[in-house]
């Protein structure tokens, strides 16, 4: 049986600082997973929750409407894709 790890002794605000760095990554994490749900679910996708579905970057899916192979339809600055188009794009 291989020896136990040593002991560490942190102190209290060290503990605390490595909590509150778990913590805020969960929840960094779970806002992803819950912002991307909400991308799927959505008729129309603004360009956040499209790179969310998509993983793309802003500059792809600014080239790929640039070349014609996905449309977007800008209102009052912001671009929208479809939900259905960027599906379909993704399963050519």
């Amino acid at each position: 049986m291989p020896p136990p790890d040593p002991l560490v002794i942190v102190s209290k605000a060290e503990l605390r600082a490595l909590i509150a760095d778990v913590v805020d990554e969960k929840l960094k994490s779970l806002h992803a997973a819950a912002h991307q749900q909400q991308a799927v679910q959505s008729k129309w996708l603004n360009t956040s929750d499209a790179r969310a579905l998509t993983g793309f970057s802003r500059t792809k899916l600014w080239r790929l409407r640039k070349d014609g192979r996905l449309t977007g339809t800008t209102i009052d600055g912001r671009v929208y894709y479809g939900r259905e188009n960027i599906e379909g794009f993704l399963e050519r």
